[in-house]
């Protein structure tokens, strides 16, 4: 019969008492933001179908052209002065957990509806260390965001 240990944290087993206790004092990641925080999305949008003022970097000179974009959306996002424009979410975290020793942020913006996708985001330090812009700006998830989160971690679609 052989001796195992187990990370307390991640589960993960050690032949060595040692390996076990070190991978246990390794932790959980330091959390970089708390929930209920507005924060910068990283990606990029070429269209949208919410909430504009959910949009980091939207400009009272698209609201001209805003219900042709959201009716005609097209992969190549609209067009503004010949460029095209990006738009970049706002992201309320709604929910931290942890998962083995990373911690894990989930997020929703009110610039998409839910309808085409990409309402939740998550992000977790597992691949490396992430960062946030904070916004300032005060907003409310979109009702009801809690409940879906939760529904989705349950059943494994995030």
């Amino acid at each position: 019969m052989k001796t195992l240990y187990q990370c307390e944290i991640c589960n993960e087993i050690f032949p060595e008492f040692d390996k076990a206790r070190a991978c246990e004092k390794r932790g959980y990641t330091k959390r970089i933001a708390n929930e209920g925080d507005i924060i910068v999305g990283y990606q990029e949008f070429g269209w949208f179908d919410g909430n504009k003022e959910w949009v980091h970097n939207w400009h009272p000179r698209y609201d001209k052209n805003f219900k042709d974009w959201v009716e005609n959306r097209g992969m190549n996002g609209p067009i503004f002065n010949g460029a095209k424009i990006c738009f970049n979410f706002l992201y309320k975290i709604i929910k931290i957990n942890h998962i083995k020793h990373y911690t894990k942020y989930y997020m929703i913006t009110g610039a998409m509806t839910g309808l085409s996708g990409y309402r939740f985001h998550t992000m977790s330090d597992q691949y490396g260390l992430i960062s946030f812009r904070r916004s300032n700006k005060k907003l409310v998830e979109p009702k009801g965001a809690l409940k879906e989160i939760n529904e989705l971690i349950k059943t494994g679609r995030l």
